[in-house]
């Protein structure tokens, strides 16, 4: 599976259900796939399907998938949805890190998992 068929459409925002990764899962993310990486640009996971595991597979899987391809992923841990979120942004970027992500820049949170 390529991460533009994983996305949708890899440079924009694609809502529906992940039926080969996550099945009667609706996410709402975006993942931009550049020569030398992977950027992700957000990732949502409804309120009825949390903390059921079921972002820890979606970013399991894209890990697979940068390995695969032997690009890192970059991200920038934000609480910009804070709102629509059980988690702060310092538990965010525990969460990342759980995962194998480094920060690379405080200020902005961003984050990189290098393969």
């Amino acid at each position: 599976m390529t991460l533009t068929e994983y996305s949708g459409r890899s440079t924009e925002t694609v809502k529906g259900t992940l039926t080969k990764e996550f099945p009667r899962t609706e996410a709402i993310f975006n993942i931009d796939e550049k020569s030398d990486r992977i950027i992700l640009n957000i990732v949502l996971v409804p309120f009825k399907d949390r903390r059921k595991g079921k972002g820890t597979s979606f970013m399991k899987r894209l890990i697979e998938l940068a390995e695969e391809k032997n690009k890192d992923i970059y991200l920038n841990a934000s609480d910009m949805y804070a709102e629509d979120s059980d988690m702060n942004k310092d538990q965010l970027i525990k969460w990342y890190e759980s995962l194998g992500f480094k920060t690379t820049n405080k200020l902005n949170s961003e984050m990189v998992y290098k393969v």
